[in-house]
């Protein structure tokens, strides 16, 4: 089971999965905190 962001990266990169990939879902996972921290 994935607890964290770190093991979904891990996963997908276990899966191989191209680096602008993992880029992509850290950069989405920074704005979601962003965006959730803005508006709580």
């Amino acid at each position: 089971m994935l607890s964290t962001p770190e093991d979904a990266y891990d996963l997908l990169s276990e899966l191989g999965a191209p680096q602008r990939l993992l880029t992509h879902v850290k950069l989405e996972d920074e704005a979601a905190e962003i965006l959730i921290n803005k508006y709580e």
